[in-house]
């Protein structure tokens, strides 16, 4: 029927992928965070929005350097269909995976399972645009920021942007205007100045600043919010990981 997903309204499929999972599904990854494994979001949404009535478009979008070291960076789009094939939602993250590149040959180390890791990061990014899971995972974030360790406001994905100006000198920021390279869409990417050591970890900031110009592209974790009407990506770390 025509804008019914898998027999239900739109809205009752939306509110069941938002359902908690079972505690047991749960899980922890080194640093203590909550996750949910990939088998257990691509069961919900088969059972959720049926194995006919999704996409699951995963890209290999290449190795990204970041403040000398590399990332291989996947993306994925998750689209949902209505019983009649009309697509109703389109969601698209990107996930990114440390990578070593070897001096001597300039080859990458390892990228099978780099890119595997980037993909399967990809897709639990998109889940997290559709709420699947999130309330489980943010309050198991709550915990730990009760436990003594920071909370963050906003989840933290990995965006990779194109600069569309150079970076310019703000309130205690630096910013610029930029394209998100995984939906096209135009934001102004700010770091405040309070996230400068984390750049200076790799690289002299005024370097960066330098550096990073229109047409210059840049991996990042960080978060989206709007500040005075005006979309924003605020960088939060490097993709790299120590």
């Amino acid at each position: 029927m025509k804008g019914t997903v898998n027999g239900k309204s739109l809205d009752q499929v939306l509110s069941e992928l938002k359902a908690p999972f079972p505690e047991e599904e749960l899980k922890k990854n080194e640093k203590n965070e909550t996750y949910i494994p990939v088998e257990s979001l691509e069961e919900r949404l088969n059972s959720v929005v049926g194995v006919l009535n999704y996409d699951n478009l995963v890209t290999y979008e290449g190795i990204q350097e970041v403040l000398g070291r590399f990332v291989a960076v996947a993306k994925t789009v998750l689209i949902i269909y209505d019983d009649e094939r009309n697509a109703l939602i389109r969601k698209s993250a990107l996930g990114g995976s440390n990578i070593i590149v070897l001096k001597d040959t300039g080859k990458p180390s390892g990228l099978k399972t780099g890119i595997a890791a980037a993909q399967s990061e990809s897709f639990k990014n998109a889940c997290k645009l559709l709420q699947i899971g999130i309330s489980q995972i943010r309050s198991g974030k709550q915990r730990r920021g009760q436990n003594g360790n920071k909370q963050r406001k906003e989840e933290k994905n990995l965006y990779k942007i194109r600069f569309a100006s150079s970076l310019s000198a703000g309130n205690k920021c630096y910013k610029a205007d930029c394209v998100d390279i995984a939906t096209e869409e135009k934001f102004l990417f700010v770091i405040f100045s309070g996230q400068y050591s984390k750049i200076e970890k790799y690289i002299e900031f005024s370097k960066f600043v330098r550096t990073y110009r229109e047409g210059k592209e840049l991996a990042f974790y960080g978060h989206r919010d709007e500040f005075h009407g005006q979309r924003r990506i605020v960088f939060e770390e490097p993709s790299v990981r120590e």
